[in-house]
C-alpha cells in the first residue's frame, strides 16, 4: 500500500508540471496576440494620419494653385513642376531638410497635353528620431480649362473653389465657435473668413 501511494504522489507532480507548461504556453501565446494587435493599431492609425496630412497637402496645393494663378498668364510657373515640403503649422518651402522632418510633401504639374494639372500629395507620420512610421499619398487632377473657368476673377470660396480652414490644435463649437491655436485657410478673398458675435 505504501508504493502505491507513492506513485500517486509522482503522477500528481507531473500533472502540476503539465498543467503549469500549458498555462505558460497559453499565457505566451496571449502576450504575443496582443503585442501584434497592439503594433497593427499603431500601423492602422499612422496610415490614416498620414493620408490625412497627404489630404491636406492636395489642399495647400491647391490654396497655393488659386495665390499663383494669372488670369492673363495663368498659373506661375514657379510652382509648377517642384516639390514643396512642410506641414500645416510649419510652413512650405521648396528646399527639403536633411535629415528631413516635414509631414507633407506636395507637387504640381501639368500633364503631357497641358490640359490637366496634377497634385501629388504625401503624407508622413515620423518617430521622435525623425524615422518615417507612416507615409500615404493622394493624387489630384484637375481640367485646367475647368480650373481657369473657375478661378476667372474672384479667387477664395466663390465660384465653385472649395474654401479650408485649418487650426493647429482644434476647432470647438459649444454653442459657439472657439479655435485654439494658429489658423490658416487657403481662402485669398477679403473677408472670406469672419469671426464675430453675429456668425
Amino acid at each position: 500500500m505504501f508504493n502505491w501511494y507513492r506513485n500517486e504522489k509522482g503522477s500528481v507532480m507531473v500533472s502540476v508540471l503539465i498543467m503549469g507548461l500549458v498555462a505558460a504556453v497559453l499565457g505566451a501565446g496571449i502576450g504575443i496576440v496582443g503585442l501584434n494587435n497592439k503594433k497593427q493599431v499603431e500601423q492602422e492609425t499612422n496610415s490614416v494620419r498620414a493620408h490625412y496630412y497627404a489630404k491636406s497637402g492636395v489642399e495647400v496645393a491647391m490654396g497655393l494653385i488659386i495665390s499663383n494663378y494669372d488670369s492673363n498668364e495663368g498659373i506661375s510657373d514657379s510652382i509648377l513642376d517642384q516639390w514643396f515640403y512642410g506641414g500645416i503649422d510649419t510652413g512650405f518651402t521648396k528646399d527639403e531638410n536633411n535629415p528631413p522632418d516635414h509631414n507633407i510633401s506636395f507637387r504640381i504639374s501639368l500633364d503631357d497635353t497641358k490640359s490637366n494639372l496634377i497634385i501629388e500629395s504625401w503624407g508622413y507620420v515620423r518617430r521622435g528620431d525623425r524615422v518615417v512610421v507612416g507615409m500615404e499619398s493622394v493624387g489630384y487632377m484637375i481640367d485646367y480649362a475647368e480650373l481657369k473657368e473657375i478661378i476667372g476673377g474672384s479667387t477664395g470660396g466663390s465660384g465653385g473653389v472649395p474654401m479650408a480652414l485649418f487650426a493647429e490644435n482644434g476647432i470647438v463649437m459649444t454653442g459657439g465657435i472657439s479655435i485654439i491655436g494658429t489658423v490658416a485657410t487657403n481662402s485669398t478673398k477679403a473677408d472670406a473668413v469672419v469671426f464675430g458675435d453675429n456668425y
